[in-house]
């Protein structure tokens, strides 16, 4: 429930300020809440718009602010990934005191191998703020403190898949 309310809160204060709110809406694909009233049968067609518009946004290769490329020659993985997700979202979510965080948490323990990039997405989720107000502190707060230019982190996922310096530096982790 409460990362459905976080959505409808996100959604409803990026509109006002951006126009592609369509963005951020999509992200209820990794929301189990929104599988809860799905039958099997509309599974298959559930979330493919969304998901595209998240390829679209963060994994365009002609973008230059792409977050995280997929090459053509690892998309029908990427598919796959989103359908399995799919499918374990639909099964968790017959539980009704099923929470986004420890459902992810199964999710990354038992099939996080395999799902590597649809992680890439949750994380990014994770990490949209409802207001800028917080991050804007966070930044002011970090550039005043510190006398050093900070490195970037890296990150290795368990899965094998490179998270890009940009990526990092998107989700608040690393500087350049």
């Amino acid at each position: 429930m409460f990362i459905k309310v976080l959505v409808e809160e996100i959604e409803s204060n990026l509109l006002e300020c951006f126009p592609d709110g369509d963005v951020v809406s999509a992200f209820k694909i990794f929301d189990p809440t929104f599988y809860r009233s799905l039958k099997q049968s509309e599974l298959d067609k559930f979330g493919v718009l969304d998901y595209k518009i998240l390829l679209s946004h963060f994994c365009n290769r002609t973008k230059r602010e792409q977050l995280f490329p997929i090459a053509p020659s690892v998309l029908s993985q990427v598919n796959k990934e989103f359908s399995k997700m799919k499918q374990l979202l639909w099964l968790v979510a017959k539980n009704p005191h099923a929470e986004f965080l420890l459902v992810w948490r199964n999710i990354h323990d038992e099939h996080g191998l395999g799902l590597g990039y649809m992680f890439k997405f949750v994380y990014l989720c994770l990490v949209i703020p409802l207001n800028s107000a917080i991050a804007e502190r966070g930044f002011s707060l970090h550039n005043k403190d510190d006398e050093e230019p900070v490195q970037a982190i890296v990150v290795e996922e368990p899965s094998g898949v490179e998270l890009g310096e940009k990526f990092i530096e998107f989700l608040g982790m690393g500087t350049s």
